[in-house]
């Protein structure tokens, strides 16, 4: 190599040494910092500390929540990463092929993300050994901006847009838009939203600036009562469908502008509360849920139980467990008996006594319901071995009985072992694992 090469080469590399280190400085002085995600056959993973425990997510935004799986729940409980405490209760789910699937809900006290730490993080528990690891949305709407840049996590990069009065007129808006861009007049400004073409032109202009949601969205704000029924229609189908997909934070876009033009039915409501509590804003769910609530009572009593459900459900997340204790309580009283509605405000008043210390309490709550199902059903808890029955209904209020019971309780193995012999996969993962027989019924486990 040349002294001139040389010299050249040198200067570029300084060159590029004080570019990354101006880089470097620009994300610090902005409040940015970078995550390096890992390249896995096509997903990229993030890695996390959650609870203490290191482990790499896959990143994943159309993931509602974020995902474990049992044996890694497990594990976790087994060396004291998760608690008893932070169990919240079970549902169910669709998959991506299509199947129901069960599922834990649990909370995560922190989840530490470079140099983010996002604490009290819904997850899911998926009742599977082969379920992946999602970082989903329950994490990603608590960890502000972001932007991926090849295999880097970019946190803290989108500066705040400003915002729009949802309740302004096109006058209003006018005023606000003419001062930074040529409108015209007033009348040529309110002729140009009418039309479709127009009007995206204005929607692309300003949309990096405001936040202006999707275009359906900001049509409807400004046109309002003025859109076909057409359109409509098809601002509704949007919602409902995001809804149904578990893209809560795209149907509370849709739902918010049908809200703020009046458009929702109260049950049309709750599903917009539903938005809110889904993407971890449970006091303005609990706003809504509230308001609507004589609406639902009067026009959509069916509906009752599953918004007492949901009101207790606000109130046990945001810690308030006198004021979710009666809500639960009519959701039971209210709900399709032995439904899974009904099902889960039993066990999350059970948790929420083992939560305030009265294990006697959330152990009795189980115990009368297991006892009112076996004489509904005519059935025996030795059934499935005597008569090798199966009842995931029935498994899952036994596993939960287990997780009510105390260490020191002599009774405690013996509700695992009966949950697993009538078909909860937990449990039976559980007896696997600690080589625990539970196929033929053991003597001593006389119910």
């Amino acid at each position: 190599m040349s002294t001139n090469d040389y010299l050249i080469t040198h200067h570029s590399l300084h060159k590029l040494f004080f570019s990354l280190l101006l880089t470097f400085y620009c994300l610090i002085s902005n409040g940015q910092s970078v995550v390096q995600l890992e390249n896995d056959g096509g997903v990229y993973k993030v890695p996390c500390i959650v609870n203490g425990l290191r482990l790499k997510l896959i990143f994943d935004t159309g993931a509602s929540s974020v995902s474990i799986s049992q044996s890694v729940a497990l594990m976790m409980l087994e060396n004291d990463y998760l608690s008893v405490n932070d169990i919240k209760g079970t549902s169910q789910s669709q998959v991506a092929d299509g199947r129901i699937v069960d599922h834990t809900i649990i909370n995560l006290k922190k989840v530490q993300i470079g140099d983010k730490v996002l604490t009290n993080v819904e997850a899911v528990v998926i009742h599977g050994q082969d379920a992946p690891l999602l970082f989903g949305q329950s994490a990603l709407k608590k960890l502000g901006r972001y932007s991926i840049s090849g295999d880097k996590l970019i946190l803290g990069t989108e500066t705040s847009k400003k915002t729009l009065d949802k309740n302004g007129n096109k006058r209003a808006l006018y005023k606000v838009l003419s001062e930074e861009y040529d409108l015209g007049t007033f009348e040529q400004f309110a002729n140009d939203i009418e039309d479709d073409v127009k009007r995206k032109k204005l929607y692309d202009a300003i949309k990096d600036e405001y936040d202006v949601s999707d275009f359906d969205s900001f049509t409807l704000y400004l046109l309002g009562d003025n859109l076909s029924e057409e359109e409509i229609d098809h601002l509704f189908k949007e919602a409902d469908d995001s809804y149904i997909d578990g893209s809560y934070h795209v149907a509370l876009e849709k739902y918010r502008v049908l809200y703020d033009n009046d458009l929702l039915s109260a049950y049309g409501k709750m599903q917009y509360a539903d938005c809110f509590y889904y993407t971890d804003r449970k006091e303005e769910a609990l706003d809504i849920y509230n308001s609507v609530q004589p609406d639902i009572e009067m026009d959509f009593p069916a509906h009752k139980a599953e918004l007492y459900y949901q009101i207790g459900r606000c109130f046990w997340t945001l810690s308030d467990y006198d004021a979710a204790i009666p809500y639960l309580e009519k959701a039971k009283q209210n709900a399709k008996l032995w439904s899974l509605l009904q099902k889960s405000a039993v066990t999350i008043l059970s948790s929420i006594y083992m939560s305030k210390d009265n294990s006697y309490k959330a152990s009795r709550i189980i115990d009368d319901y297991i006892s009112q199902y076996l004489s509904f059903m005519e059935i025996k808890p030795t059934d499935c071995w005597d008569k090798l029955y199966i009842d995931s209904f029935l498994a899952d209020l036994f596993y939960h009985r287990y997780l009510t019971s105390s260490n020191s309780s002599n009774d405690i193995e013996k509700y695992i072992i009966i949950s697993a012999a009538w078909g909860n996969k937990e449990a039976t993962e559980y007896c696997k694992d600690n080589n625990i027989k539970f196929s033929i019924k053991p003597y001593k486990y006389e119910y």
